[in-house]
C-alpha cells in the first residue's frame, strides 16, 4: 500500500499545480470562446488594417 503523505509535496509542487489547473481551465473556457469569436475579430483586425 502506497500511503500518500501531503507534507513531502512542497510549496514549488503546489504551484506548479496550480499553474497547470489555471492553464487547463484557460485552455477550456477561452479555447471554444476564441473559436467561436475568431471571425467578428478577424474582420475588425482586418477593417483596422485598411
Amino acid at each position: 500500500m502506497h500511503n500518500l503523505d501531503w507534507s513531502h509535496f512542497t510549496f514549488l509542487d503546489h504551484l506548479i499545480g496550480l499553474a497547470i489547473l489555471v492553464g487547463y481551465l484557460a485552455l477550456v473556457f477561452f479555447l471554444p470562446l476564441a473559436l467561436i469569436t475568431a471571425p467578428f475579430w478577424i474582420s475588425s483586425v482586418r477593417k483596422a488594417g485598411r
